[in-house]
């Protein structure tokens, strides 16, 4: 019996390694976007004539967040390790938005206070450090 090469070892190795990225990329929360269900416990609400609120983590590089919160558009840096995830300071647009300030806020203070993740049910949750959910997230229409 004859036992493939090194070179062979080589490829099978390469085409195995790029199917575990592949399943990897699937499940990651990068390059989805995301749009918000319920932020601080609170359901999420839409402005008349807006975007609903959501997130897309893009990997760059560099690594980009953007979205909107509300009425008004972000986008801020961001560092995923793992199941760590935190966020730059966002910059945003600043139009006026009556039922939707309340959730700017909290989505601004959900971004900064960030830590880690996890995608349950489907679903993209912020976590704090100490690991309860800031935001949660659905797959939003335009995967």
């Amino acid at each position: 019996m004859k036992l493939p090469g090194f070179p062979a070892v080589l490829v099978l190795a390469a085409i195995l390694a790029g199917g575990c990225e592949t399943m990897a990329r699937m499940d990651s929360v990068e390059g989805r976007h995301w749009q918000l269900v319920e932020i601080g416990g609170v359901p999420a609400v839409a402005s008349a004539g807006a975007e609903p609120a959501h997130l897309f983590l893009d990997p760059g590089p560099p690594l980009r967040a953007a979205g909107v919160l509300a009425c008004n558009r972000f986008a801020a840096s961001y560092m995923l390790l793992g199941n760590s995830l935190t966020f730059g300071p966002a910059m945003s647009t600043r139009m006026a938005c009556p039922e939707g300030m309340a959730q700017e806020a909290a989505f601004t203070r959900a971004l900064e206070g960030a830590r880690g993740w996890r995608v349950a049910d489907g679903r993209l949750e912020l976590l704090d450090a100490e690991g309860a959910p800031l935001a949660i997230f659905d797959s939003g229409p335009r995967d």
